[in-house]
């Protein structure tokens, strides 16, 4: 009875560990899978959704990239346009500067966690407006929950 009874503090001491470094394992799972948006040019929740192409503008016959900095030229394979060979052109969207896709953080109080983007064009580019086609970088997905449930039972597995 002795052993028992030195065991159990030991095992309340690990459940209580575990249980405060979960929100923090789960807020960077979280914020991993919404930076990977920027890598697939797309959301995904329960299937992959592809971001909408910018636009492109033809004028005499030239095909160009309505980008940020102006019209970037663009060259025509058969019926598709695509950009000249040069690393500027070559960007993802939404990669700009990668201003967004860095400015999705984290924060965790007790046992819950916020992702969010402090950013003011965040919320326009991940919803969609009048003009602006929505990309989704973040929000609920079915597959990031599925990935969360993974780590939390893990970590229920192991004490």
């Amino acid at each position: 009875m002795k052993i028992i009874k030195n065991t159990i503090p030991q095992h309340q001491a690990m459940v209580l560990q575990k249980i405060k470094s979960l929100p923090k394992k789960l807020a960077v799972e979280a914020n991993e899978f919404f930076q990977e948006s920027f890598i697939n040019q797309g959301f995904t929740d329960g299937g992959y959704e592809r971001w909408k192409n910018r636009k492109t503008i033809v004028k005499n016959n030239t095909a160009y990239d309505a980008g940020k900095n102006g019209l970037v030229r663009l060259t025509k394979k058969g019926n598709l346009y695509s950009p000249l060979k040069s690393a500027s052109n070559r960007r993802g969207i939404l990669m700009l500067s990668g201003d967004l896709r860095r400015s999705i953080k984290n924060t965790v109080v007790g046992n819950q966690v916020t992702v969010y983007s402090n950013l003011p064009y965040a919320k326009i580019h991940n919803e969609g407006g009048k003009k602006m086609p929505k990309r989704q970088f973040m929000g609920n997905s079915q597959q990031l929950n599925n990935k969360l449930l993974k780590i939390i039972n893990e970590e229920l597995k192991s004490i």
